[in-house]
């Protein structure tokens, strides 16, 4: 019977050191552009439309679990304390070494006191400070402002476009009008 138990113990020695385990290690959201990013903001429901995210961990080992945490949606406006307008949790943490990515979501605003102006929509993971981690980028703006406007103007805000100027090109003499050779011409000796 000897010889049966070792077999056995090796499979759960090396299944033991397999095991998944929770322990801390850094989250954040993802710094590039095309994993976040909004496609605009419809005034009428007050809804951030088809915001796209993705929340990343570290770790040395792919086995390993966070603690539960959460990832609090934002909106920031300079100078003021962030709305934070909604929750995702991760009751099960995430697997070390992982993404979550989040697709076309639509966020209401309807329920929080949005004043109309320019606010810039935020991601900030690890969120109530559930375990102890590098905390210096666990938040991240998107890029694009939004333009929240009153619901009485019945006008989609949309992503907030700032009016850019085009480089002025010198304009010809022929654009402004004038006729270059008047200058130049010889009266034809009158």
């Amino acid at each position: 019977m000897k010889l049966y138990l070792l077999p056995l113990l090796a499979v759960l020695s090396i299944a033991e050191v397999n095991a998944q385990a929770v322990k801390n290690t850094n989250t954040y959201p993802t710094n590039l552009e095309e994993n976040m990013y909004f496609e605009g903001y419809d005034a009428n429901t007050k809804t951030i439309k088809g915001v796209h995210f993705m929340v990343l961990t570290d770790g040395n080992n792919s086995l390993d679990r966070t603690p539960p945490f959460v990832t609090k949606i934002y909106l920031y406006q300079e100078g003021k304390d962030p709305i934070f307008i909604k929750t995702y949790e991760f009751e099960n943490g995430m697997k070390h070494m992982s993404a979550k990515e989040f697709k076309n979501e639509n966020i209401s605003i309807q329920e929080f006191n949005v004043e109309p102006g320019i606010y810039r929509l935020g991601l900030y993971t690890n969120a109530e400070s559930s375990f102890q981690e590098e905390m210096s980028d666990n938040a991240m703006l998107f890029r694009d402002p939004i333009n929240i406007k009153a619901s009485s103007t019945n006008k989609p805000g949309g992503i907030y476009n700032m009016e850019k100027k085009s480089p002025e090109k010198p304009k010809s003499d022929e654009e402004d009008g004038e006729d270059v050779d008047e200058e130049n011409q010889d009266d034809g000796g009158e």
